[in-house]
């Protein structure tokens, strides 16, 4: 209706114009017949080129509409057709305007929301090629190079298992989970490290089409550090609950076949019962200890507190007990040291590490805490003569159960220096060992000194 309409302007246009051109040549003679047929040619050119332009003009608009080049158009006034077409191109583009502006928009929340992720997620498709990376997918992989799309997955990371399991979820379309060791950067003094990352290969399909996965990898190391640690701590419990369990069955069931009738032997047998009981006492408070300070149960009691004074007192309690095994024990205070520390913690800590000293030092040996304050930092040293401790022992010598060292921890349940580094750390300090057999050991507690907190 629109084109006929628009047709039948044009012929009543031309009609207008014969009919002028005729009344005038009837009019005003051959001569101005010719003037007046000239001025309808031109009138009838310059309608032609307006609406030739305005054709163009929305031609342009919804040209660049379709290459998403959202510009929006002039609107037009004449004639009336053209200008209901510009009008519908006008508001297609301030639509599409409008959806792309909500695309840019999703697209930046998306990337920011990637960019914070803590897991990795790579878009890789049935070649290996990654499409798409995120800062964690690069730092959990250790890539040796940044980023940058159309990379194999090979040049990210050297591991066959994690290529595989993306490939093959891309090529069946079907989804995949493993758990796979990854070779880390070196670490000064730490060597080669390694890492357990759990991958999950999902096939994106309807998102994408086939061929392509979306792998999402996530760092286990320390769930699986924290697992190996928790197995490791109930199989050494269940040893060393077995010793005098076994033990005091064993007497017990002597007493009941006829060693109580005698008084010597049963009363020798009831003090190892007795002993055997206050060892299994002994462990689980320990135990119940260590799993208050670990997880920041164990409230402390500040207060200032001088540590030459302290060390001081510990070497004249044990001086008499030192003596009774050939050592000697001296404190070498050099003045007042203060700290913000609880005192009976502190005092635990330090009692720990004389006991051990005064445990592996030979007669005639001497056992030495002093005390040296230096940059805002208060050190106890707590040193001895005895055997010393093998290097290959040193770096685990803080941890609980540990009993590398044999002889340095007979008669114990291996956590009493467990428990000093988590009561030392409680306190914002550090503790260290130094030792080389033959050589002695010397432990230092560091804590911040009372002027730098």
């Amino acid at each position: 209706m629109g084109k006929l309409n628009l047709t039948w302007r044009f012929g009543l246009a031309a009609a207008l114009v014969g009919g002028i051109a005729i009344g005038g040549a009837a009019a005003l003679g051959a001569a101005g017949a010719a003037v007046v047929a000239a001025l309808g040619v031109v009138v009838a050119l310059f309608a032609g080129a307006s609406l030739s332009r305005a054709i163009a003009r929305i031609n342009h608009s919804a040209t660049r509409l379709s290459l998403a080049e959202v510009a929006v158009p002039a609107t037009f006034i004449s004639p009336p057709e053209l200008y209901m077409l510009a009008r519908t191109v006008k508001q297609m583009a301030e639509a599409m305007n409008s959806l792309k502006g909500s695309e840019v928009r999703e697209r930046s929340r998306l990337a920011s929301v990637l960019d914070v992720m803590q897991e990795g997620v790579l878009i890789v498709d049935k070649d290996g090629v990654v499409e798409s990376a995120n800062p964690a997918a690069v730092t959990l992989l250790d890539s040796p190079a940044p980023f940058r799309p159309g990379v194999l997955l090979t040049s990210l990371t050297s591991s066959v298992e994690l290529h595989g399991t993306a490939v093959q979820c891309a090529r069946s379309g079907a989804p995949r989970q493993m758990q796979v060791a990854v070779r880390g950067r070196a670490l000064p003094g730490a060597g080669i490290t390694r890492k357990q990352l759990q991958v999950t290969a999902t096939p994106m399909g309807a998102l994408s089409g086939p061929g392509q996965a979306l792998v999402l990898i996530s760092d286990i190391t320390g769930l699986r550090a924290a697992d190996t640690t928790r197995r490791e701590f109930v199989s050494n419990v269940s040893h060393e609950l077995r010793t005098p369990i076994a033990a005091i069955k064993a007497a017990v069931e002597t007493l009941q076949r006829g060693a109580a009738e005698d008084p010597a032997v049963r009363d020798d047998f009831l003090r190892r019962v007795h002993e055997d009981a206050d060892r299994m006492e002994a462990l689980v408070s320990e135990m119940l200890e260590l799993s208050r300070l670990e997880s920041g149960q164990t409230p402390l009691h500040l207060a200032p507190l001088d540590v030459g004074s302290l060390t001081e007192s510990l070497a004249d309690r044990f001086k008499h007990q030192a003596a009774g095994g050939g050592l000697t024990i001296r404190s070498k205070t050099g003045g007042t040291a203060f700290v913000n520390a609880d005192v009976r913690q502190i005092e635990r800590v330090l009692s720990n590490l004389v006991g051990n000293a005064m445990k592996f030092t030979p007669a005639g040996g001497s056992i030495t805490l002093s005390v040296k304050q230096t940059d805002g930092t208060v050190s106890i040293v707590v040193q001895d003569t005895g055997k010393g401790i093998a290097p290959e022992h040193l770096p685990h010598i803080f941890e609980r159960f540990y009993k590398g060292d044999q002889p340095r921890n007979e008669g114990g349940a291996g956590l009493g220096l467990a428990i000093a580094r988590h009561i030392v750390q409680a306190h914002r300090g550090a503790i260290s060992v130094e030792s080389y057999p033959g050589g002695g050991a010397t432990f230092t507690v560091s804590l911040p000194a009372l002027s730098a907190i």
